[in-house]
């Protein structure tokens, strides 16, 4: 309820109804259909827990503009109008596969739903790899005395890549499961 009073964007995903939501003071401002999902460790806390940091493995890169000299600002003055192309990240350059690492020891994977084939056959790779590397994972957090909880969601291509673009490192979230 605090974290509905206040004016900031906020993220739930709720296990129970299979959807995350973007919310702001309550309301909520996009839904996003969760098609599967698989939980290691312990259920996350039901309380806000903060975004620690996002990866990907091709995380979208902004271009460094640097600002030209006099001289050659002259020379185009002289020539004709500037050119310049404006590049904007867009939703296209946003990726679908991406981690989140949340406070409390909580790390959400975001994956697109396979489609086709070849992606099938990834997801079947997918899979095996964590059930490898989630007990390994569980083993070293245990040695370093940390939590660890790991959930893994199954989203849209392009609502995957929506979330990962509205979801910035310091936003909150509650992960909703309902404890058996």
């Amino acid at each position: 309820m605090k974290l509905a009073e206040k004016s900031n964007i906020y993220f739930i995903f709720n296990l129970e109804e299979n959807k995350a939501q973007i919310k702001a003071k309550g309301m909520p401002l996009k839904e996003f259909p969760i098609g599967g999902s698989r939980l290691w460790g312990g259920s996350p806390p039901i309380t806000p827990l903060t975004l620690v940091k996002k990866s990907a493995l091709l995380e979208p890169k902004r271009r460094t503009i640097t600002p030209k000299k006099r001289e050659e600002q002259s020379s185009e003055e002289d020539t004709g109008a500037p050119t310049f192309e404006i590049e904007a990240l867009e939703l296209k350059d946003m990726p679908s596969s991406f981690r989140f690492e949340l406070s409390a020891g909580v790390h959400i994977s975001i994956r697109p739903k396979p489609e086709g084939f070849l992606m099938g056959l990834l997801d079947i790779f997918r899979t095996l790899v964590w059930y490898v590397t989630k007990p390994i994972q569980s083993l070293w957090h245990a040695f370093l005395g940390t939590p660890f909880t790991a959930l893994e969601l199954e989203l849209g291509r392009d609502d995957a890549q929506r979330l990962y673009w509205s979801f910035p490192e310091g936003n909150e979230v509650i992960v909703y499961r309902p404890i058996a």
